[in-house]
């Protein structure tokens, strides 16, 4: 429901800027430029530390390797509808993109601009186009119960602390302009969160094939039902 989701994104943005600043004031005091969360946690905690941040550290990563490309390869099937199976789907989009990122990453850095220029123009493609199919009536439905389990994806959806380290050594560990770039990270990112929680719940039914209990239970990205309710009512 959206009161719920409106309130978990809330809750953990704040969340996630507060242990942004704390990151980032760990950062400035060790002016490291191989500074890690590993190294840090290992200063506090011990060995014991290193190693459990270093497991998060996989599952965060992998796991969101994992959603992109599951996600990536719904959409493709499902909305494209392209006659492809799904394992060769899954590796066309990570062979290309392992080979760019592995060969030579610094290059791949200099059209980071662009590919986030045409990120956030896909984004509000998308934020326009669903605006028109919102129903108000949507909204009134609220199901507090579910949102712990929601809370790993808002989280997911809020997390950015891996640049922070990046941001620093780039920005010569200056704490003003450190906190004002997490700080306009932060409230960009809510934004967006805002935005298309408002579009998904207003635009998809809760019930149906395309509504969000059926994508829900298929796991399914919210984009899936969107287009495929979008060529229904064509």
């Amino acid at each position: 429901g959206l009161f719920p989701s409106l309130a978990g994104t809330l809750v953990v943005s704040l969340a996630m800027f507060i242990t942004a600043l704390i990151l980032m004031q760990e950062s400035v005091k060790m002016r490291k430029e191989t500074f890690h969360y590993p190294s840090m946690y290992q200063e506090y905690f011990g060995p014991v530390g290193k190693w459990v941040a270093t497991v998060a550290n996989l599952v965060i990563l992998y796991g969101s390797l994992v959603v992109y490309l599951s996600g990536a390869t719904a959409i493709v099937i499902k909305v494209v509808d392209i006659p492809i199976s799904r394992e060769l789907i899954v590796l066309l989009f990570f062979l290309p993109l392992t080979a760019i990122t592995i060969a030579n990453p610094s290059k791949l850095l200099r059209f980071n601009a662009l590919f986030v220029g045409l990120l956030i123009i896909s984004f509000m493609a998308i934020v326009l186009m669903g605006e028109k199919f919102v129903k108000t009536e949507h909204f009134a439905h609220s199901e507090w119960g579910m949102l712990a389990s929601a809370l790993p994806i808002i989280v997911m959806a809020a997390y950015f602390h891996n640049v922070i380290p990046t941001i620093s050594k780039q920005l010569d560990w200056n704490v003003k302009w450190i906190f004002i770039a997490v700080l306009i990270t932060t409230v960009i990112g809510l934004i967006m969160n805002l935005l298309w929680i408002q579009i998904g719940i207003g635009v998809l039914p809760l019930q149906g094939d395309n509504g969000i209990i059926h994508a829900l239970d298929n796991n399914l990205p919210a984009t899936v039902p969107l287009g495929q309710d979008r060529k229904s009512t064509r």
